[in-house]
């Protein structure tokens, strides 16, 4: 990706901004700190953006999944998207979908059963939903890496990576829902 603009290029970037934050208290003597990976970005609403990724604050049980809502002022505090239960397995392959109502969606790959599940986190009034089991992609096979995106009507599309046994074949899952009004 470009890091800086010349004369026709498509985008004028601004200088780099950090999201992250560092989790709070005194820095641990072991490890190369807290650690982030795989950032989705989301627009939504007429003018926001959610910053979505997986974050290592909690060293002990693997990535998290955290969030930042960036407007007018810039990115917002981060907060933790997943909820409470999941706190004690690691989450993978963040992805993230909004829409113009103010709709926003997160979806990720977790292991809290013991395989890949596919949950999603929606966010309203301010707070991130229960972690929901995507219909279709969780139970005994291995699922992960999920893609998803939020139409015009706000239907959610889904697609996914699942393979029958661990190790085994991949293949690609489709699933549609409709917005339930």
């Amino acid at each position: 990706m470009a890091t800086a603009s010349a004369p026709g290029q498509p985008c004028r970037f601004d200088p780099p901004v950090r999201i992250s934050e560092d989790p709070p208290g005194p820095e641990l003597p072991f490890g190369a700190g807290h650690g982030v990976a795989r950032v989705a970005v989301a627009p939504y609403g007429a003018d926001r953006l959610l910053a979505a990724w997986e974050d290592k604050r909690n060293f002990r049980h693997g990535y998290d999944v955290y969030a930042a809502h960036v407007g007018p002022s810039g990115f917002g505090p981060n907060e933790r998207v997943q909820d409470d239960f999941g706190e004690l397995s690691a989450q993978w392959h963040v992805s993230a979908a909004g829409h113009p109502d103010g709709t926003l969606v997160v979806a990720w790959t977790d292991e809290r059963e013991g395989q890949g599940d596919i949950l999603l986190s929606w966010y309203d009034d301010g707070t991130w939903s229960e972690d929901l089991p995507l219909p279709g992609a969780s139970g005994p096979e291995e699922q992960g890496h999920p893609s998803i995106a939020l139409d015009d009507a706000g239907n959610l599309h889904a697609a996914w990576v699942t393979r029958e046994t661990k190790g085994g074949p991949t293949r690609i899952q489709y699933r549609f829902g409709s917005r339930a009004d």
